[in-house]
């Protein structure tokens, strides 16, 4: 069959780039300052104080109307909030509230504020478009009558119907409902048998389906269609709760404990030793972006806003705040920052044998407009017992090393930086696809995308074929383009060699996880024609000798538009044995023009 597409010619040593970065919006964090009447305001993408606005004695919760214009502060010792112009950072006005005032919750449509005032237990309802109190609502607990102060929290549904109140003083939760503004039920949290009062964690996913609220002994699910306790957690002593914009994760502080991720119950313990060298404690404030990307936790023993990247679990930098005194209600995260930095890995992925070291090219890119320093590759937390991780810069033109291990490095602006990546382990690990934390000071982490900066790791205990595979696009750049055209087709190529055992390999070509309105069909090639040596199928059989070097040819037709997405539109070339174990792949962008 003579079907002749993009001709791999050379060996692939660099690695092509491709992304598409946003311009930066504000990303603040505001920090109420506790013994002193003031607010800092800090930028969260350059680390730098912006601001310190006075405000009234006891600064203490804060919340923000979803356009970010205004930022409410509570001042407990005054029975105040301090409305704040969030564009200018300058108080437009101050409402006299209740008794001690700490949470405040902003309806979604931004029309009003729930404040919770702690020392007589009720709820001020603002008007926010004429900043006056047009209601104040008794906090009815779970015995049927005003707790004696101590209410310490509030969250409010996304869809602004329901607020659910945390009452410290009696082990319940206030239900209110936000479109008539009247009590609704309250929720026992008190466990049969075991002692002590809530702390003041509360949070409401997304979805507006569940409610969780810390306890006395750690955490309950509450769900919001009955109102009821779905499930009780012990674990820790919760105090802050955050919750994932996908509904999914929760984030918790806890009295020796750093962060809890649960989801439908099930949960993970991150040790404070690996965020910080202070233990988080109860009282500490959490903040998850926007995007769910960041995590951002206050250190009141260190004065620090620290950032942690979600998805590797590792903490990115720490702001100090010295002199302030955040308390735990004393932060809220503006609309995020996109990360100014990029990484891909080459080839994607590894089959050695127990105690070989299996090795990688890498490169990082910095899009911004100033240089990045700190620059350094991990592993995330919470990867694979026993398995070691080295990075060491190189000379991009021959891949040959250079610097020292594992050292950091600075990029300059607009600029990049290649490294060789090794992994070992004595143990056998199988089906591992290891995502990689690739990170700079000041920046955040470099995005995670499956096929472009993961590599799939296999160590056997016998001896097993390692494909080395490179794929090439005719644009150069890792994207393949697809026009929409009836019957047109596109193509690119992949070169491979088998650096292990011989074996009977499977070659395919899939989407991933996405389903795209794309057909692919992969051909072993001639290396020097690029002909197909036989009708091209989504799976073929090749036998790989050992140091065997065969070449791919994949063809791509479109039936629907595909959006550029390098992210999530991908196509992936597989290497598995009949069992389909992986020893080896690549990927490439796909998209669809007119």
């Amino acid at each position: 069959m003579s079907r002749t597409p993009v001709l791999l010619t050379a060996a692939f040593l660099g690695i092509g780039l491709f992304l598409s970065t946003p311009a930066a919006r504000a990303a603040n964090a505001y920090l109420p300052n506790g013994v002193s009447p003031s607010v800092s305001v800090v930028d969260t993408v350059s680390h730098q104080l912006l601001a310190t606005i006075a405000v009234g004695n006891g600064p203490f919760g804060v919340a923000i109307t979803p356009d970010g214009a205004i930022v409410l502060v509570t001042n407990q010792t005054d029975g105040t909030v301090s409305v704040i112009d969030g564009f200018s950072n300058t108080v437009l006005a101050t409402v006299t509230v209740g008794h001690q005032p700490n949470a405040v919750v902003v309806k979604p449509d931004g029309s009003s504020a729930y404040v919770v005032n702690g020392g007589d237990s009720t709820l001020s309802v603002v008007d926010l478009t004429r900043d006056v109190v047009t209601t104040t609502i008794p906090l009815i607990s779970r015995v049927g009558n005003v707790p004696a102060g101590g209410s310490a929290n509030a969250v409010i549904t996304v869809d602004g119907s329901r607020v659910y109140v945390m009452n410290t003083s009696d082990e319940s939760v206030s239900v209110i409902d936000a479109m008539t503004n009247r009590f609704v039920t309250a929720i026992d949290l008190q466990v049969p048998g075991e002692a002590g009062l809530p702390q003041n964690g509360i949070a409401v996913t997304p979805d507006g389906k569940t409610v969780i609220a810390a306890n006395a002994m750690g955490f309950s699910i509450i769900d919001t269609a009955t109102n009821s306790i779905r499930i009780n957690v012990r674990e820790g002593s919760p105090g802050s709760i955050t919750i994932s914009p996908d509904s999914t994760l929760a984030y918790m502080t806890a009295a020796g404990l750093a962060v809890h991720r649960t989801s439908d119950g099930s949960y993970q313990t991150i040790l404070s030793s690996q965020i910080n060298s202070q233990t988080l404690v109860f009282n500490t404030s959490l903040v998850v972006s926007r995007d769910g990307s960041k995590l951002f936790f206050m250190d009141p023993f260190g004065n620090a806003l620290g950032e942690m990247d979600t998805k590797v679990g590792i903490v990115d930098s720490l702001t100090d705040v010295s002199g302030t005194r955040v308390p735990f209600l004393g932060s809220y995260i503006g609309p995020d920052a996109p990360s100014s930095l990029a990484a891909a890995v080459l080839p994607g992925g590894r089959s050695v044998t127990e105690g070989t070291t299996a090795t990688v090219f890498a490169t990082m890119l910095n899009t911004g407009s100033t240089d990045l320093a700190s620059c350094s590759v991990a592993l995330p937390l919470g990867g694979v017992n026993g398995l070691s991780f080295h990075y060491q810069t190189t000379d991009p033109l021959t891949n040959t090393l250079v610097g020292q291990l594992d050292t950091p490095v600075t990029i300059a602006a607009h600029g990049s930086q290649t490294f060789v990546l090794s992994f070992e382990t004595a143990s056998a690990v199988s089906g591992l696809s290891q995502s990689l934390a690739f990170g700079c000071h000041g920046t955040g982490f470099a995005p995670i995308t499956e096929g472009v900066n993961t590599v799939g790791l296999l160590y056997s205990a016998t001896a097993v074929p390692d494909i080395i595979a490179l794929a090439a696009t005719s644009s150069g750049d890792g994207i393949v383009t697809v026009p929409l055209s009836a019957g047109a087709e596109s193509a690119f190529a992949v070169a491979s060699d088998n650096n292990g055992a011989p074996s009977l390999i499977i070659a395919s070509v899939d989407t991933g996880d996405a389903t795209l309105p794309v057909t692919a069909t992969i051909c072993q090639s001639d290396p020097v024609t690029a002909q197909c040596l036989a009708p091209p199928a989504t799976s073929i059989s090749v036998g790989f000798p050992a140091n065997a070097t065969p070449t791919f040819s994949i063809f791509v037709r479109a039936t629907g538009a595909v959006p550029f997405a390098p992210a999530t539109s991908r196509l992936f070339v597989r290497f598995n044995d009949s069992g389909g174990t992986s020893h080896g792949g690549t990927s490439v962008a796909v998209r669809t023009v007119d």
